[in-house]
């Protein structure tokens, strides 16, 4: 499953078509891109050694975002944020409430979310939440998983 990892998708042979014909391609390859953890497409001709340096860049940045780690206040705000900009719906018209995340450890960046309710979050609401968490940290084609960790009240 390549979807859960990183990737850059590189599209090569590009001077084997003219304008009109990489301006076509692109549209269908900037589809998938956003499919895909929102990945970074870049058009080379490997033979015309066009646009190989900007792929050895985006591989190293992406290499430098794979061990990064953020601060669960960071998180938490972000976490807000979507929930101020896009809120929750109703569960059997009682709020779910989504109160903190942190970054777990783990080989992929996964961010546990602690809240009531979690498990009425509809799928929907789950891309959106990785979509503007991949937008705010600014983590283009790294794939985030979210992990939803119920807290039951005790005095019920």
């Amino acid at each position: 499953k390549f979807m859960n990892k990183p990737h850059i998708i590189a599209v090569n042979k590009i001077d084997l078509l003219n304008k009109s014909q990489i301006n076509e391609y692109k549209k269908y390859v900037e589809y998938f891109s956003n499919i895909s953890s929102n990945a970074t497409c870049i058009y080379l001709s490997a033979s015309m050694r066009k646009n190989l340096s900007q792929l050895k860049k985006e591989m190293y940045a992406l290499s430098i975002k794979l061990d990064k780690r953020f601060k669960s206040s960071l998180l938490t705000k972000i976490l807000n944020d979507a929930t101020e900009s896009h809120p929750l719906p109703m569960s059997n018209n009682k709020k779910i409430k989504l109160k903190f995340a942190q970054q777990a450890n783990s080989d992929q960046l996964t961010i546990t979310i602690h809240g009531n309710r979690t498990g009425k979050i509809p799928k929907t609401y789950d891309k959106y939440l990785c979509s503007f968490f991949a937008e705010k940290l600014s983590i283009k084609g790294i794939p985030i998983k979210i992990i939803y960790s119920k807290q039951e009240n005790p005095f019920i």
